[in-house]
This record gives C-alpha cells, structure tokens and sequence, in this order.
C-alpha cells in the first residue's frame, strides 16, 4: 500500500475539520446542553442521510489528492543553460537526443559533443558510443543532400566537421574524394558541351549532356543537364537570327545593313555565341563607314551624316563615325556658299587633329575651301557688274568671274554663270533681228514671208534665240509652200475628179511636182496613192473602150507605189528590182520623222529634247531631210548643255546625266566631255 505524503495528511486533516466544522454547526446539538449519557446515544443515534453525505465528502477528497499527486510531473531540465561539469551523463544524453531530432549539421555536431567526452568506464558508454556513429552517419547523409543539391563545398565543409570516429571518418574521407572526382568529371563534360555550342557543333552537343544523366548526381543529372539543353536551344534560335542578319549584309543596301544590326544588338552579352553578333554589327558597321565616305566625297553631306549617325557605337568604328559627322556638318555649312560660312566650315574641319582617321580628308576639304572664298569672291563682284544688265556690264561680268581658275572649285559654276551671260548678250544682239523678221511676216504673203525668212536666218546656230528663229523659219516656209503648192494640189485634184485613167494619169504626173519636204507633199502623197489605186481597179474590169489604155497603164506598172496584180506574176528577178516608190516613202517617212523631232523638242525639257535628238538621229544619211536634222540636232545639244549647266547649281550627278545625252556627232559634244569630266571630279 503507497504511503502518504505529508501534502496528503495535511489535505486530508483539512477535509477532516471541514466535515467537523459542518457537524458542529448547526445539526448537532452543544454537548455542555447535553447530558454525557444522552450525548452518546444521541451521537450514534445520527440520521443516516448525515452519514451518506460524510461518506461522500471524505472518499471525493482523497480521490482528488491522489490524482493530482499523480498528475504533477517534474519540470523539464533547461539544456541551452546546462552546466556541463555537474550534468549527469543521463541528463546529457538527454538533452543531446533533443538536439540530434532537430536533423541539421550543427544540432547533430552538438549532440555529439555533448556526449563525447564521457569516460569509457562509464555505465552508459556502449550507448553513447551508438549515438555518436548514428548521428555521425546522418552528418554525412546531410552533406550528400547538400552534395546532390549541387552545393559541394558546403556537403565537403560538412563532412568535414564529423568528429574522429575509426569507423566514420574513413567513410568521410571516402565520400569527400568520390564527390570531388564526380564533380570535377560533371564539370568537363559541361565545359565540353559548351565549347560545341560555342563552335556551333549542335550534333556533338546531346551526346555529350547525356552523360551528366549517367554521374549519379542530381544536380548535374538533372538540373545542369536541363540547363545545358536549354542553353543548346537558346543560341540555335540566336544563331539563326544572326544567319539573317549576315544573309541581309551580303545583299546590300543601307536599310539592309541597319536591320542587319538591330538583329546583332538583341543577343545579349550573356549569349554563347555572343562575339558572332559582335562580328556582324562591326561587318555592317564597317560597310556604313565605307558607304557614308563615299557619300560625303561624292557632296551628299545629308545622307553620309544620315548614316554615321546610326553607325553603332563600336570601338573599332566610333573615332571614324564620329570624323565623318563632324565633316558632314563642315560641308553642309560650306554649301550655304558665302564666304562666312565657308571660313565657318574651315573652323570645324580644323577640329580634327593629326590622329584623327579623317585628317587628311579634313585637310583637302580646307584646301578647296579656302580656294573657294576667292572664287566667291569674284563670282560677287562678277554678279555685281552684270546686274545692270547691258551688253557691257554682262562682258565686265564675265571678265570678273574668268579669273577663277581651271582648277578651282567654283570654276565649273563660274563658266555656267559666264555661258547665261553670253546667251543673254546674243539675246540682247539678236532679239532686233528676230523682231525685224516678225514685223516682215506679218503680211503673210509670199514675198513678206520670204523675206522674214531671210531675215530671220541671219541668226546663226548656237546662238540664244537661234532655236525661235528656227521655229519662225519652218512655221513660215510651211505657210509659203503651202500657199505656192496649194494650186498645183488643187489642179492635179480636178483632173482626178473625172474617174478617167488618162485624167488620174494626169492628175498624179502634176501632184509630183510637190516634192519631199515641202508643206503639202504628205497630202500630195496620199492624193497620189489613192489615185493609183482608182486606176489599179479601173484596170481589174477592163471595158472594150479602154483596153488599149489598159495595155499602157499595165506597162507603167513599174512606177506605182503599190505591187500590182500583174507584177506579182513576174519573175523574182524582176520583183526583186528597186522600186523608186519605195525610196520615196523612205523620204516620206524621214521628213514625218523630222517633223516629230520638231514637236517633240517644243516641250523644252531635257527629256523631250534628248527624244528630239534620237528621232532626227534616225533620219538616213542618204535623205535630204539629213542636213536640216544634223543642224537641229546640233541646236538642241547646244539647249540640253546649257540645262545642264544650270542644273549643276544644285546637283551635279542630275548635270551629268542630262549632258551625257548630247550624242558624240554634236559639235559641241568635246566641250561637253571635258565638262563631265571635271563634274565628276
């Protein structure tokens, strides 16, 4: 039976004096009003619900006591602040059981230690000795969770701490080596698989990550594996980018080459492959130097400043790049053509020192410019003189602005000034000439008119108001042709009306008395056609009355325009036999040829003249429409050089153009060539 604690006799004396103090008050009587014989019989004499209660109370009491004795635990030890010399060897394995649940390196490492320096002869060292290799074995299950975890330093640093055990550390040490060697294998076979995305060797690439599958670790089994492939993916998909970027450079173009680089600028300098877009944006960059040199030399400032200034900020190309827009802006400043901003662009040119890449160009540009202020000079004083306007003022102009020499850069712009000025005087000399011929034709009869003609003629090719005095010539030499070959047209035609061969016959012999070149030959010629055709079917129905004629006219077939029936019974030999006809539709066709010409070369521009040109060109040598088209190809030569000219002002490559279609027969083709040659220079 368990003894009773101290704690328990007192409670129990405490429920004792409370059922006392209960009895005494107020159902049991005072035993000093009692007798002693009656008290006693009336004590054993209590109710029996009295006795229940007492019962209950006493056996409810020591219930209570006896579980909450049992209950009340002793309060748990205080590990962190153990003080181990006192602590007992239970107390310390305890508290190192509850270290070691906690599963991390350093709560093991300090289980271990808390039991580790016990004595051997100590009653619980089996025990200790158990824990000790256990929680060592989980130390280093640990650091191969951190070693799959592809954290090796940190699985190693682990390993490491696992205190001398002659079982544990061999397995330590082992373990340590057998992750270095994994790890240093993993790490080639990674490197290797780089290097072939580096050389774009994509086929070499799989094999080879596969065997990071093979190592027994999950990191690079696993996520180094996964990374390689997604690295693999990444620059094939890069690499095809650059492809057409480099596919875009070898076309060609400027567009081209901006697209070429907005592809290089998106791989990042993280990619694999990253010097491959750096060699594509330094190929297009360099083509950008190239082409805005050549613009800039060639006077398109706009465009060549244009360009380097989406030149890519490479170091290999930025001195050049910035050397071109500094040069750019010089020129485009000298262009404004006054003398301020000409030693405004000399200041800036001036700018680039010995080292930069453009310095000699920079010195050539200063070199013209500072010719070019003198010419400027002269051509103002020049401008000046010959702004009154008269014949003198214009020579005095002209002398000013010859002084620019060959060489000089305005001399090309001073001899175009020179050329208006001299059309202006010939215009000055000739406009009373031409008006004296205008006042002549006014008549309008064949007498005035002649003698417009004449006068008009006075004015020599290659002067300024030769291609209107021209123009008056034809128009009035139409008007005096027409009105001499009218009647004769009209003569031939009444002949013709009768239907008649010998009258048809008649009416043809005098139609050609309007000969080729003049006004009313194309009508004439058509009158004539249609005749010989009336004829040619007057011919097919012979009546008795006309068969004789018939005989004749079929002898004079040789003559008609057409072939006859007849003539295409004769032998080839004879067909083949010249046919005047055929000459004359020739000539026909060489004076309507000419004609065009004339029209065409009303329209002034360089096109419509160059198309004048190439009609009259046509005209056969052997033609007597020759001459006149040799003299008007020469005259409008003479008007497309001097577009030319003009058009050198403000853009020299649409000059050229326009002068390289005077044809080499012009006369004035030599001077137009040495022209284009210093235009091109």
């Amino acid at each position: 039976m368990p003894q009773v604690s101290g704690k328990q006799k007192k409670s129990s004396s405490s429920v004792v004096n409370i059922f006392s103090k209960a009895t005494n008050s107020k159902y049991i009587p005072s035993t000093e009003a009692i007798p002693k014989k009656q008290f006693q019989e009336s004590k054993w004499q209590l109710p029996w619900q009295v006795w229940i209660a007492l019962t209950l109370i006493v056996s409810g009491g020591l219930s209570f006591i006896g579980v909450s004795l049992l209950l009340k635990l002793p309060s748990a030890p205080n590990c962190p602040k153990l003080f181990m010399p006192t602590a007992s060897a239970s107390l310390r394995l305890y508290c190192a059981e509850l270290a070691a649940n906690k599963q991390t390196v350093d709560n093991l490492l300090e289980a271990i230690e808390l039991i580790n320096n016990l004595p051997e002869d100590h009653p619980l060292h089996s025990e200790i000795e158990r824990r000790i290799e256990k929680w060592s074995l989980d130390i280093l299950e640990l650091a191969n969770n951190s070693f799959q975890e592809g954290k090796l330093d940190e699985a190693i640093a682990a390993a490491k701490k696992i205190p001398e055990h002659p079982k544990i550390t061999p397995m330590a040490i082992a373990k340590i080596k057998e992750w270095q060697l994994i790890w240093s294998t993993a790490q080639k076979i990674y490197d290797t698989a780089i290097n072939y995305i580096k050389s774009l060797k994509w086929s070499e690439v799989f094999p080879e990550a596969v065997k990071l599958t093979k190592l027994g670790n999950e990191y690079w089994g696993n996520i180094k594996y996964n990374q390689l492939i997604d690295i693999l993916q990444l620059t094939q998909k890069e690499n095809e980018q650059l492809d057409i970027g480099f596919d875009l450079v070898s076309q060609g173009g400027v567009e081209n080459l901006y697209k070429a680089i907005k592809i290089a600028q998106s791989i990042p300098p993280t990619s694999l492959i990253f010097k491959k877009s750096a060699e594509l944006i330094t190929k297009s960059g360099t083509i950008l130097v190239r082409i805005a040199k050549n613009k800039l030399n060639s006077g398109e400032w706009k465009e060549a400043l244009e360009i380097a200034k989406n030149i890519p900020p490479e170091p290999t190309l930025e001195a050049e790049a910035k050397d071109i827009i500094d040069l750019a802006s010089a020129v485009g400043r000298a262009n404004e053509g006054e003398v301020g901003d000409l030693e405004a662009a000399i200041a800036m040119a001036r700018q680039l020192k010995s080292e930069r890449p453009l310095f000699e160009q920079a010195q050539k540009l200063i070199f013209k410019w500072t010719l070019e202020i003198t010419d400027v000079q002269h051509l103002t004083e020049g401008r000046d003189l010959a702004a009154p306007g008269s014949i003198n003022d214009l020579l005095a102009g002209i002398d000013e602005i010859n002084k620019i020499p060959l060489n000089n850069p305005r001399y090309g712009e001073a001899q175009r000034q020179a050329y208006k000025w001299r059309q202006q005087i010939q215009s000055i000399e000739d406009q009373p000439i031409l008006d004296d011929a205008n006042a002549l034709a006014a008549g309008n009869k064949t007498e005035d008119l002649l003698a417009a003609i004449d006068t008009a003629k006075q004015i020599s090719p290659g002067r300024a108001l030769y291609p209107t005095a021209s123009k008056q010539v034809r128009e009035w030499s139409s008007i005096v042709e027409t009105l001499q070959d009218r009647p004769i047209l009209e003569q031939a035609q009444s002949y013709a009306r009768s239907n008649n061969v010998d009258n048809l016959r008649t009416a043809i012999s005098i139609a050609r008395q309007i000969t080729k070149g003049r006004a009313l030959y194309g009508e004439a010629s058509s009158q004539i056609a249609t005749w010989k055709n009336i004829i040619r079917q007057l011919l097919v129905a012979p009546t008795a009355s006309n068969s004789t004629e018939s005989q004749e006219i079929a002898q004079d077939s040789n003559s008609n325009i057409e072939i006859t029936e007849t003539e295409t019974r004769l032998p080839t030999k004879q067909r083949s036999a010249p046919n005047p006809v055929q000459n004359e539709n020739v000539d026909a066709t060489a004076s309507s040829n000419l004609q065009n010409a004339y029209s065409l070369a009303n329209g002034g521009t360089a096109e419509s003249l160059s198309r004048a040109i190439r009609a009259a060109s046509s005209i056969p040598t052997s033609s007597g429409d020759r001459a006149e088209a040799t003299e008007a190809i020469n005259n409008w030569s003479d008007q497309l050089y001097a577009i030319a000219q003009s058009q050198a002002d403000s853009n020299v490559k649409l000059a050229i153009a326009t002068a390289k279609k005077i044809p080499k027969s012009a006369e004035i083709y030599p001077t137009v060539k040495l022209q284009i040659a210093e235009w091109g220079k």
